[in-house]
């Protein structure tokens, strides 16, 4: 169950290109979302984004 949610707001980030923007339709606010997302990288042992003032944008890991 854990993982179904890490990997859904690894998706909306994706589909997004934002945190924020995923978050909101996760109907979530920006930090557990970005927690999942770190949770994620743990998991895998890989940088999944790239964090930039205007977006997220995928590794080649990603």
């Amino acid at each position: 169950m854990f993982f179904s949610r890490k990997l859904e707001a690894f998706m909306a980030v994706v589909e997004q290109g934002s945190l924020c923007k995923a978050a909101r339709i996760l109907h979530r606010t920006a930090p557990p979302v970005a927690k999942l997302i770190k949770d994620f990288e743990a998991v895998l042992g890989k940088t999944l984004f790239k964090r930039k003032k205007s977006g997220m944008i995928l590794t080649k890991e990603g």
